[in-house]
């Protein structure tokens, strides 16, 4: 062996065992020998003061003298310095011919390194394609950081037509070397179904194994599974842990989530100053719904000393990236003068472009505005138009004054009727001022025949929730109806009773559902045959008490639970239509306490034995309706002949045609962030979904994952409640 050969070999010896002060020396001599790979880790020395002080200048020395030999290790690192300017002045150029003559040696770094510069412009011009084909050149060669890159522009479509089995294919092969964000995005196209059947334990394995190395992205998420159920068990304490090691290590979205856990007391105690202080973690990175949140502590003086300034600074900052919440606040600062000199047309400004991207309070308040003249000119056709538009997407507001507009024929012809329905709606929102109304037309008989009762009824229930005109009307309504005083009467002579008669029984009335409630029935996507079963549930002598709900998720039991409770309520068998939803792992007596006068809702009945879900339920059970629901073919046990769950409803998978129906009405609000192409890709994946859909099909849920994927890629951030609190009526 050739001496410089040999102190090369000693020297890796001691590098192997990380005695680098002993390897130096060694390298050294070797290199001075001109032997060409201790002329390379001299360079790496110099470059990472090993055994050495830091110096890069020395470093590019010896990576020159090396690269002069032919080695592509050294021609890739001496393209480093040039790009980062270490030891020389940044030269993108001059680092890309380095890095060029590397990869014309099939050196896998160097290949790599050009495919970012092709990606981000460094020193050339932007080429996706050629990107990506330096990066499947070096992912061809094992490179675990190029996989990822390669399953990168295949899942976004960068540079290639999007296609997520090759994204599957490549994230897994750099994922099982242990990349943390392969292994995070795997994760994600398990969560979605893209490229691979859906599987949320997969992708809950993935996400563990980029949670392992904190990758925050992955801890986030997982906190997403354990707050809604995704595959586990819902545990809010531990999604908040999860959100917690996130938000820690800087993750913006998971900084806002930590907030959101203690503004609302979510698997952690209730504190304002924690959720004021992750709030602002988060809005100082710029996240758009934290800066909202912060605002509003801001302006409730929660956590924070009272400060409209604050407040209208932070709304102002998420209202410039158009969130639809901080655009409505700060019309409601200038319409009310919060902090500001009152300035109606400036309000009117921010709601319009609020109610523009879908937000439909402020849809409603454009409507106001246009009503009354507030900050535009008065016009009752435009008011109609926007209350409108915030009708349909249920506003119980909106539906109150667009059905004043349809009484009073202002911007649209008189209907009564209509004015009944959408009284009616908003009244069965339980909103104060749509029950006085109903109560109104009930008492006048404007639109429906003259019934006091029902007024009073209507009065109660608006008066109950502080309406003082409600309350009025009450009072004299039971004032007309008291008796007035009379004389006690003269005792009458006692006579010899006649023989007593049993009195004929009276007939039991025909209970009937509501037409209005009828006609909103209609008007549900899917459902079938039971549009015509539900309302026939009260033709039975003695509608019941208890079903029996079968289903996959998202097939609209709670929709339908909360309708029941609707109609019950409006014949007189319930005193109200609260819904209590409760898992059967969850339940205790309490719920069904809660539950008296509206119904329960229990979730995954199955798991409960019959014996054990008798403990449960009422002894006196005339003032509630009680639902188990369970998936198909698992409700045998709660069916046999020993059980009140004698009446059995089967929801059906909803069919491919109403699933795209579901996703456009849920889209609705998310117009403008959602154009043509993607609304195009999100059917052609509601297709293929049901096409593959598993005996766990997941329904309406399926589409809300796949919208929810959508905003979130393109870059926006969702107002979480909002969204979920419609997906959960599925």
């Amino acid at each position: 062996m050739k001496p410089a050969e040999s102190l090369y070999s000693e020297a890796l010896k001691y590098y192997k065992k990380n005695d680098h002060q002993a390897a130096f020396p060694l390298f050294s001599q070797s290199a001075e020998m001109g032997y060409r790979s201790a002329q390379f880790y001299m360079g790496y020395y110099y470059a990472n003061g090993l055994g050495t002080p830091q110096d890069y200048t020395k470093a590019r020395y010896w990576y020159e003298k090396s690269a002069a030999t032919g080695d592509s290790d050294a021609m890739n690192n001496l393209g480093n310095l040039y790009e980062n300017g270490r030891g020389v002045a940044r030269n993108y150029a001059e680092a890309r011919k380095w890095y060029e003559k590397a990869a014309a040696l099939h050196q896998k770094n160097a290949q790599r390194n050009l495919g970012r510069f092709y990606e981000n412009g460094y020193g050339v011009a932007k080429d996706l394609r050629k990107a990506l084909d330096y990066y499947l050149a070096a992912a061809n060669q094992g490179h675990n950081d190029a996989q990822y890159d390669v399953g990168r522009f295949y899942d976004f479509g960068k540079g290639i037509a999007q296609d997520y089995a090759q994204a599957f294919y490549w994230y897994q092969k750099s994922a099982q070397q242990g990349n943390k964000w392969a292994q995070n995005n795997l994760g994600t196209l398990y969560e979605y179904g893209q490229g691979v059947q859906k599987d949320y334990a997969m992708a809950r394995q993935w996400y563990e194994k980029a949670a392992a190395q904190n990758y925050p992205w992955a801890l986030r998420n997982l906190g997403r599974f354990y707050e809604y159920g995704y595959g586990v068990i819902k545990d809010e304490k531990k999604a908040f842990d999860y959100y917690l090691a996130a938000a820690k290590l800087g993750k913006d979205d998971a900084q806002y989530d930590v907030g959101r856990f203690y503004d609302f007391g979510k698997g952690i105690t209730q504190d304002y100053a924690q959720a004021f202080y992750w709030y602002q973690k988060s809005a100082q990175q710029g996240h758009k719904i934290a800066q909202n949140n912060l605002g509003a502590l801001y302006e409730n003086g929660q956590g924070v000393q009272k400060d409209y300034a604050a407040a209208r600074q932070w709304y102002e900052k998420s209202a410039a990236q158009n969130y639809t919440w901080a655009l409505r606040n700060l019309g409601r600062f200038y319409g009310n003068g919060y902090g500001v000199i009152k300035d109606e047309k400036k309000a009117f400004d921010y709601y319009l472009a609020a109610a523009k991207l879908g937000h439909s309070d402020a849809q409603n308040d454009v409507g106001r505005c246009y009503a009354l003249g507030c900050g535009v000119s008065q016009d009752y056709v435009q008011a109609v138009s926007w209350y409108q538009k915030s009708a349909q997407q249920g506003n119980k507001w909106a539906q109150n004054n667009l059905a004043d507009k349809y009484e009073n024929g202002q911007g649209v012809q008189k209907d009564y009727a209509l004015a009944r329905q959408l009284y009616e709606k908003s009244a069965a929102q339980n909103h104060a001022q749509g029950q006085y109304n109903l109560g109104r037309l009930y008492e006048n008989g404007i639109g429906v025949a003259k019934d006091i009762q029902k007024a009073i009824e209507f009065y109660k229930k608006a008066a109950d929730q502080g309406n003082t005109s409600a309350a009025e009307a009450l009072k004299r309504l039971q004032t007309k109806q008291s008796p007035p005083a009379q004389p006690a009467p003269k005792q009458p002579e006692v006579k010899q009773a006649p023989p007593k008669q049993t009195p004929p029984k009276a007939a039991v009335p025909k209970l009937t559902c509501p037409e209005y409630l009828r006609k909103e029935l209609e008007g549900y996507i899917g459902l079938g045959s039971m549009k015509t079963a539900l309302p026939r549930l009260l033709e039975q002598p003695n509608p019941p008490r208890y079903l029996l709900f079968t289903g996959n998720s998202g097939t609209g039991k709670t929709m339908a639970a909360r309708f029941l409770g609707r109609m019950y309520r409006e014949v007189g068998l319930l005193s109200g239509d609260r819904v209590i939803e409760v898992s059967a792992a969850d339940i205790t007596t309490q719920h069904v306490k809660d539950a008296q006068g509206g119904i329960l809702l229990i979730r995954d009945a199955n798991k409960l034995s019959l014996h054990a879900l008798k403990g449960f339920l009422p002894k006196d059970d005339q003032n509630i309706l009680i639902i188990a629901a369970c998936a198909p073919g698992t409700e045998s046990s709660l069916s046999s002949g020993e059980s009140r769950f004698r009446q059995t409803v089967s929801f059906p998978d909803y069919t491919q045609q109403e699933l795209l129906e579901i996703f456009r009405l849920m889209s609705q609000p998310y117009g403008s962030l959602i154009p043509p192409e993607t609304y195009a890709l999100a059917e052609s994946q509601i297709r293929a979904a049901e096409r593959h859909k598993g005996n766990h099909f997941r329904n309406a849920f399926e589409v809300a994952d796949i919208l929810e994927h959508i905003l979130l890629t393109r870059g926006s951030r969702m107002d979480y409640y909002r969204f979920l609190s419609a997906v959960y009526d599925l």
